[in-house]
């Protein structure tokens, strides 16, 4: 009742390989948040250097969001290749699109976080 679709051993580790991409610069984003806290001189923002945080942290969750939509992409296509062979997608299946999008909305938040304090 709870068993994931079968998706096939390629599918399935693309869909492990795009998750990972995905949770690595999630990762990445969090280690570029807490360097941004070296900007931070006796309670000012070295705005100059902090672009460059802005900038790059960007670029991290662009490539955080590709890895998502790829992922689920893949989902989408195993779960719809099971539900042609009979299986009914259930609530692992939402589960598993679920954590397979959450890092690069996690990512996306901290972003948006980053872009509020540099920009305020």
């Amino acid at each position: 009742m709870f068993s994931l679709p079968d998706m096939g051993g390629v599918a399935e580790t693309m869909w492990v390989g795009f998750l990972a991409v995905s949770v690595f610069f999630s990762f990445a984003m969090g280690v570029l948040c807490l360097l941004g806290v070296s900007y931070i001189k006796n309670g000012w923002l070295n705005l100059t250097a902090a672009q460059g945080l802005w900038r790059s942290s960007l670029v991290v969750w662009i490539f955080s969001v590709i890895g998502g939509v790829l992922g689920a992409a893949v989902l989408a296509l195993g779960a719809a290749s099971a539900a042609r062979d009979g299986a009914a997608p259930g609530v692992a299946t939402a589960l598993c699109f679920l954590a397979t999008i959450l890092p690069a909305a996690m990512c996306g938040a901290a972003w948006t976080t980053v872009v509020q304090r540099i920009r305020w």
